[in-house]
């Protein structure tokens, strides 16, 4: 009765891709992150006591034939796998590889936004049993627990004499402490695969504090994610003695932002946390996600004394009124305050630049590019542009104003591509050529670059982070580019 849980591949692509707490993308540099989502779920079926494994297929390297010979040795009665609205067509291969092993093995693919599909999977693909739609673990944990009988499960799509159906309720998980504890062990014998440019100790893992986002975007995927919810104090003091136990020394933090709000309930939460944190003497260092106007000064110098060595910000724009055009609900100073208060506890600066929002222009965009180099002046940032999601503000914006072009959406397109939208003042080539730039005047700063040469710890990993980035922003980008002009 094994349940086999796998993180697919991407098939043929020499680039990697992000699943976790439903981001979207390909990575924008030479990263390996654990399989977090499936991860929490083995952790909730070893709490049921129900037999489970984890395969991370993805950076393993795993190609079809390497999948069919894992079903075949684990004969599952069920493989559950990850995937994305823009992944789908890549990742179902999964399920369709164990069909084709045994075509009674159920199939369950998991997204927390599954929702934000430009299509219902079970009528598209025949080799698709359930879809748990939004929270994934309490669907995946009550249809094994009923023996597969999709009308006793909440939050789920099934088939039931051919028709789909939707079982709308018992999808959310309120109670995050339920859910039990990540199955890091899981992943272990093949901990050293993971690492990130911004870690500084290794052997490095992966959790979450909480799921949600005290704010909503317009163009985010947190709406999915929502509503905010934590997990106690004791729950992450339990986690914490585990990944010490298991000789592991960085932790990513992956919540969409950590403190996860600014009220004085959440700043209690967050000095709880670090101070157990300090007590405890666990010597991890660790790096998270934060909103400018979660951490004042004083939070910043707990975090810091709790091992915190780098923060993770949006600071997408220079402009208050591209700001408020995303929703943001921030103010530009509050950004330069909180930029400040970093660098002034000698921790270091990662800034999300999201740009292509209603209000932008080529002057807004060039001005943030700016802003960030001369200003803000962050170790190491990112220059995206904005992705309609359906089912967001920013999606249907898009749609009611004919800004969409009529291209395919989904698994057919690649959101680090040139987006699949137009302004009267601004179109797709433009803003794509914009945000390459950006990373090449960024990132081929002499000053950077020497800096990078002097980690002397880190330079092999430096190294190919760099040509990766090379590859993606320089070959990669001048092919994309060149395509777009043949078809005009």
């Amino acid at each position: 009765m094994k349940i086999l849980l796998i993180e697919p591949p991407i098939f043929g692509s020499k680039f990697g891709v992000m699943r976790q707490i439903a981001s979207i993308g390909t990575f924008k540099s030479k990263v390996a992150y654990p399989p977090l989502d499936l991860m929490i779920i083995s952790g909730l079926l070893n709490k049921h006591n129900i037999s489970n494994k984890i395969y991370d297929s993805l950076n393993l390297k795993h190609n079809e034939k390497d999948i069919k010979k894992i079903i075949e040795k684990e004969k599952p009665k069920c493989v559950v796998f990850t995937t994305t609205a823009f992944t789908i067509e890549n990742d179902v291969k999964i399920a369709e590889i164990a069909k084709s092993v045994d075509e009674k093995i159920i199939t369950i693919p998991i997204n927390i936004a599954m929702e934000s599909s430009p299509y219902n999977l079970l009528e598209k693909f025949s080799f698709i049993d359930f879809v748990p739609f939004q929270d994934p673990e309490l669907p995946v944990l009550h249809l094994i627990q009923n023996s597969y009988d999709g009308s006793k499960v909440g939050g789920i799509y099934w088939r039931k004499d051919g028709k789909i159906i939707k079982n709308k309720n018992g999808n959310l998980c309120f109670d995050l402490d339920s859910l039990g504890i990540p199955n890091h062990e899981g992943v272990l014998p093949h901990i050293h695969l993971y690492e990130d440019y911004l870690s500084i100790k290794e052997p490095m893992t992966m959790t979450i504090c909480s799921r949600g986002c005290k704010n909503q975007c317009y163009h985010c995927l947190t709406r999915y994610l929502n509503p905010l919810r934590h997990r106690s104090i004791e729950s992450m003091e339990e986690e914490f003695n585990l990944i010490k136990k298991l000789g592991i020394k960085e932790i990513k933090f992956l919540d969409c932002e950590l403190p996860f709000g600014n009220t004085p309930q959440i700043f209690d939460w967050a000095k709880g946390m670090f101070e157990m944190m300090i007590r405890n003497n666990y010597n991890f260092s660790w790096f998270c996600n934060a909103r400018a106007d979660c951490i004042p000064y004083n939070i910043l110098k707990l975090m810091k004394e709790a091992g915190c060595h780098t923060i993770c910000m949006g600071a997408d724009s220079s402009s208050q009124e591209v700001l408020d055009s995303m929703g943001k609900n921030e103010k530009v100073e509050d950004i330069e305050k909180a930029a400040e208060n970093v660098k002034k506890l000698g921790m270091r600066l990662m800034t999300f630049v999201t740009m292509g929002f209603p209000a932008e222009t080529k002057e807004t965009m060039h001005n943030t590019i700016n802003w960030i180099i001369n200003k803000i002046k962050p170790d190491i940032t990112s220059f995206s542009l904005a992705v309609p999601i359906r089912g967001t503000v920013f999606y249907n914006y898009l749609k009611e104003k004919k800004y969409l072009r009529n291209i395919p959406e989904g698994p057919n397109w690649d959101p680090s591509k040139p987006p699949i939208y137009d302004y009267s003042n601004l179109s797709s080539q433009e803003m794509f050529k914009i945000s390459v730039n950006a990373y090449r005047r960024f990132y081929l700063r002499p000053s950077f670059i020497l800096k990078r040469l002097g980690d002397f710890k880190k330079l092999p990993f430096n190294t190919s982070a760099f040509l990766y980035f090379l590859r993606l922003y320089f070959l990669e980008a001048r092919k994309v580019r060149k395509n777009l002009e043949l078809k005009r």
